[in-house]
């Protein structure tokens, strides 16, 4: 198994939630505390700082805001994506196209991401050792 598949694999897990079968939730959680320690890792590195971001974001956030839709009191609107506020934007296509621009001044910024993309993709592709806990198919929860 892969890294990458030990993160699908978890968030299957999660996805399953609380079922009735007690033997069932019982190998899902076993199987959760064999991979969580991987997972943790995978995603405290994900969350390490990239040199040159705070640089990059100051501008983007000032692109943000002015391609932000304002209300009457010209304050930015701001509507809710995938759970988190963000603006609404008045030309999502032209500011697509700034932030790509400004990005690729951010030469510092753009090369270290390249760099924690080809090192999160080799991360990802690594073969890991894991012995789950199988499930038998008479505790497959009739929920399922």
């Amino acid at each position: 198994m892969k890294n990458r598949d030990v993160l699908k694999l978890w968030n299957g897990l999660i996805r399953l939630g609380n079922r009735k079968n007690t033997k069932f939730n019982f190998t899902v959680l076993r199987n959760k505390k064999i991979i969580k320690e991987i997972v943790e890792s995978l995603q405290a590195i994900q969350l390490q700082p990239i040199d040159g971001y705070e640089e990059f974001n100051k501008e983007r956030e000032k692109l943000r805001e002015k391609y932000a839709a304002r209300d009457e009191n010209n304050n930015p609107i701001q509507i809710e994506v995938n759970g988190k506020l963000t603006y609404k934007l008045t030309d999502p296509d032209k500011f697509t196209k700034d932030c790509i621009e400004l990005l690729n001044s951010h030469t510092k910024y753009k090369d270290n991401l390249d760099i924690r993309i080809t090192e999160m993709e080799e991360i990802l592709n690594q073969d890991v050792d894991i012995n789950l806990v199988k499930i038998s198919i008479d505790d497959l929860p009739d929920d399922l």
